[in-house]
């Protein structure tokens, strides 16, 4: 007797590649270029991955902070490697620390936030589905997302 290898499959909160839309569906929100995203009274299609409305409990957004760390730490070494080199007049020494100090600074500031949507199923967990510098982006999902839910996905 062959002894056949267990076939893996998919949570039942997940459905890969359904692309056909069923007649009747409200469309709450559809982002086709970008995301690839539908949300409907029945369904959250993001990236070709397809959740039923019915098991997605709750849906919530969360910042996320760059970090900041490393760049600040690099721009006060290079400030007292600067102040080093400006003590004793050596030229490589006072380029050096203005070279960290200065690329310290630029990467501390040019990082900007970035939001996540989640949502949490059924089972209890919790996925990122989206990701965006953009809130409004983000809100503007999540608002489509809590209309399918309240309608009774």
């Amino acid at each position: 007797m062959e002894e056949k290898e267990p076939i893996e499959q998919e949570p039942e909160d997940t459905v890969k590649d359904a692309s056909t839309i069923e007649q009747g569906e409200t469309t709450y929100y559809s982002d086709s270029m970008e995301w690839k995203l539908r949300v409907t009274d029945s369904r959250l299609i993001i990236y070709g991955d397809t959740y039923v409305m019915a098991n997605i409990t709750s849906v919530s957004t969360e910042i996320v902070e760059p970090n900041r760390g490393s760049p600040t730490i690099a721009a006060s070494i290079g400030s007292i490697i600067l102040m080093i080199g400006l003590a004793i007049h050596w030229a490589g020494v006072i380029a050096f620390g203005a070279v960290l100090l200065v690329g310290g600074i630029v990467f501390a500031i040019l990082p900007k936030k970035t939001y996540r949507l989640y949502i949490t199923t059924a089972s209890g967990e919790r996925k990122t589905v989206l990701r965006s510098p953009n809130i409004l982006d983000i809100k503007q999902v999540e608002d489509a997302i809590n209309k399918a839910l309240s309608k009774g996905g």
